[in-house]
């Protein structure tokens, strides 16, 4: 600090910032040392190993039960003893920025420590992924050494541990997919043989064809996925007979199968799968909210989905339970189906705070999911109860359009920004909501028909009625939703065909769809009160009627009433 003072006193701060990029190559005030020398003169003989450790990760933050198994809890006393620690998470270890900056300036440390420090990475990652079975952790990790990990896929062979972080943090639209062994290929070159394989390795590779899957969706569309997706079921059913396999790896590959079978919608081969994993020795999780997905998708079976997912949230609430994070958020967010007409008040009340926390603690750590649960959770959520909507958001790291974030993630956030702006009551903030969820709309590389109705939904609560219209009238074949929103648009640019296209989005609504209908009816009242005709009243006084939820109910009867008291007198006889 004095030297950088003593810098800031002869030049600008612009220099003084360049010099601080470059600190650790300053000469000390007897102008003997550099900086790094003087800092860590005393410390690279007692910690050789630790300091040669964060020069390889390449960062100055690391994951605490990763760095105790690199360097022992030994070498974080060392570390903490000599006050080289600056503050952090508790699940993070972080080196002072002046003292990670002398390390990286020193020659490298201890080279022969790389391959030690390459096998306890992947010996990490293997206990993360088989035998901790918690997810945050292990999502955890990945965030934190992305960087270390990017940087061994350039030296080394992309395979086992190596592979199944990669393809976790790559979004779909960044798969390097020619830099990656093709899993089919590899499943097929192993069972022909005969050939052992580790649970690590065979995990990987199922992973792989999943985030394939996922890749050629985003890139080239459904049609194109699902064909990969076809070409590997049957190479995922003898990669599970595979020699050298764990009965607990054998279940997870039978369980990637049934997700394959479900996409293909094969759904009672699925159905079937995830059914006799459930009656096993490896009872997951994740198969549970697979099993009640493929319940959900037909009526008569939808309600087994509940004591499902209900399991799912209560064993995730145990003070001693792994925590998968990933699946007990999906769980919650299915309980919200309308299939099975759940009050969301109540289970929010029993795992609210769980949620809560889980959304928060994924969100400052940078964890994708985070924003997915927070987006599918805030529909409901900012209606039901805005306070603590608002409470979990104002937790949020905000996003920006220029991050390298999957086409999901930026959904995802626009859509948490629309929830904001139905709570936030000062209109400028509402406008700022609306204005920031339509540039994440705009940054995506690739837009579906649910998020191009969605901005068309921001659009409308914004008054840009023309733009919104303009995305509607692209749709086609139009369902319920978007005629519904097209009313809105064609409303408030003052056409009245509005009301016959709310009629139309009315006549659309299936009966699964019944529960909208109030909704649907106050839009076709409300282009009715603009244009002039009466039949708002019968609309409204229908819409109060069949209302389900009660706060909205009493919202529609003060819309009612309001109107009534300013309709004019009928006119005499």
């Amino acid at each position: 600090l004095s030297l950088l003072n003593a810098r800031a006193r002869g030049g600008s701060w612009q220099e003084v910032f360049e010099d601080c990029e470059s600190v650790a190559e300053m000469l000390d005030t007897e102008r003997t040392q550099r900086i790094s020398d003087r800092v860590l003169a005393r410390l690279s003989t007692p910690l050789a190993k630790e300091l040669a450790f964060f020069q390889w990760c390449g960062s100055s933050r690391a994951d605490r039960l990763f760095v105790r198994r690199a360097i022992s809890s030994v070498g974080l006393d060392k570390l903490d003893e000599f006050c080289l620690f600056a503050a952090d998470r508790s699940d993070v270890v972080r080196l002072h920025d002046i003292v990670f900056t002398s390390v990286l300036a020193l020659p490298p440390l201890a080279l022969e420590q790389t391959p030690r420090f390459e096998a306890k990475m992947n010996e990490h990652i293997e206990a993360l992924c088989l035998l901790l079975n918690d997810d945050f952790a292990f999502l955890n990790f990945c965030g934190l050494h992305r960087q270390k990990l990017e940087a061994l896929a350039v030296t080394n062979d992309i395979r086992g541990a190596l592979l199944y972080c990669l393809v976790q943090v790559w979004s779909a639209e960044t798969l390097p997919e020619a830099l990656i062994p093709n899993p089919v290929t590899e499943i097929t070159a192993i069972t022909s043989v005969g050939r052992s394989i580790s649970d690590m390795e065979a995990l990987a590779l199922v992973e792989t064809i999943e985030a394939i899957y996922r890749s050629r969706k985003a890139r080239e569309g459904i049609a194109g996925a699902k064909t990969w997706l076809e070409s590997s079921v049957a190479p995922m059913k003898a990669l599970a007979l595979a020699a050298g396999l764990s009965a607990s790896a054998q279940a997870r590959i039978t369980h990637h199968r049934a997700k394959a079978l479900k996409l293909l919608g094969q759904t009672a081969e699925a159905t079937t799968l995830c059914r006799a994993l459930l009656a096993g020795q490896f009872a997951t999780p994740a198969t549970r909210l697979l099993l009640a997905r493929l319940l959900l998708e037909r009526k008569e079976t939808a309600e087994e989905a509940r004591p499902l997912l209900v399991r799912i949230l209560g064993d995730a609430n145990q003070p001693q339970a792994a925590s998968e994070v990933s699946v007990a958020l999906a769980a919650f967010g299915e309980l919200g189906r309308p299939a099975l007409k759940t009050d969301f008040t109540e289970i929010w009340s029993r795992y609210g705070a769980l949620i809560s926390r889980w959304i928060i603690d994924s969100a400052v750590r940078g964890l994708d999911q985070a924003y997915h649960a927070f987006a599918a959770v805030g529909r409901h959520l900012h209606w039901k109860l805005p306070d603590e909507f608002m409470a979990i958001y104002s937790h949020m790291p905000p996003r920006d359009t220029t991050e390298p974030t999957s086409d999901q993630e930026k959904a995802s956030w626009a859509s948490i920004l629309i929830s904001v702006s139905k709570v936030e009551k000062e209109p400028g903030r509402k406008k700022e909501a609306l204005q920031e969820a339509i540039t994440f709309f705009d940054a995506m590389v690739k837009s579906d028909t649910f998020t191009r109705r969605e901005k068309a939904k921001a659009l409308n609560l914004l008054g840009e009625f023309a733009q919104a219209e303009e995305i509607l009238r692209t749709f086609e074949p139009p369902n319920p939703f978007d005629i519904f929103e097209l009313a809105k648009a064609e409303t408030g640019l003052g056409k009245p065909q509005a009301i016959d296209t709310a009629t139309r989005a009315l006549e659309k609504l299936s009966d699964e769809q019944a529960r909208y209908r109030s909704a649907f009816l106050e839009v076709r009242a409300r282009a009715a009160m603009k244009f002039g005709h009466t039949t708002w009243k019968r609309d409204l006084e229908e819409a109060v009627r069949v209302c389900e939820d009660a706060r909205y109910r009493d919202t529609l009867q003060r819309t009612l009433d309001q109107a009534l008291a300013e309709a004019p007198p009928p006119a005499p006889a």
